[in-house]
């Protein structure tokens, strides 16, 4: 009656004991969110057009949160022109997050894609008609591919970024007006 009792306990902590481990249970997900910081977003590469569509418009911009601090950058490809119509849909590139402060250093990348849990990759233009302003939404999707050194072992996720792209900023260079990146939000989950 003792060996019963005892085996009965026995398995009862052993089934607790693997249902709340770690290394039995399923994979789990995490969300992390990343802040633009303000007035630290650039476009550095205008892109290449071929065949009435842009190439390679990369953008760098300075992140924060999660206890760290890093630099996005994304080479984006789109249809069209950009701010003259009253949308720009973004058909791939890739991306990536190199976290510089912290307890974690390292990097995340990725393609962009055109679709994902939102509808589509795009630039949706404010009054791209009656005022030039030249400043859009951006909602863009992302797939982690990898990552290095404190990130080796992220392999895959998905992931946003929301925020605007101001092609009138005020900013030149040059003599040349520099796009920005302003009040935008990446969220990765992995």
């Amino acid at each position: 009656m003792k060996t019963i009792r005892f085996l009965c306990i026995f398995i009862v902590i052993l089934a607790m004991v693997l249902i709340g481990s770690p290394v039995f249970a399923g994979p789990g997900t995490s969300t992390y969110t990343y802040t633009t910081v303000k007035n630290k977003g650039y476009e550095i590469l205008p892109g290449w057009d071929c065949g009435g569509n842009k190439y390679g418009a990369t953008f760098v911009t300075e992140v924060s949160g999660n206890n760290t601090k890093g630099t996005l950058s994304a080479s984006v490809n789109y249809y069209g022109t950009g701010p003259h119509t009253p949308s720009t849909t973004i058909f791939g590139g890739n991306w990536a997050l190199t976290v510089t402060t912290g307890e974690k250093k390292g990097m995340i990348s990725g393609i962009i894609t055109p679709t994902g849990s939102i509808l589509q990759s795009k630039i949706t233009w404010e009054n791209y008609k009656n005022n030039p302003i030249g400043r859009g939404w951006a909602e863009i999707n992302l797939s982690i591919t990898g990552g290095t050194k404190d990130f080796a072992n992220v392999t895959s996720g998905t992931g946003t970024f929301k925020g605007y792209d101001n092609h009138m900023s005020g900013i030149y260079i040059f003599d040349i007006q520099v796009p920005t990146v302003e009040g935008g939000t990446l969220t990765l989950k992995y």
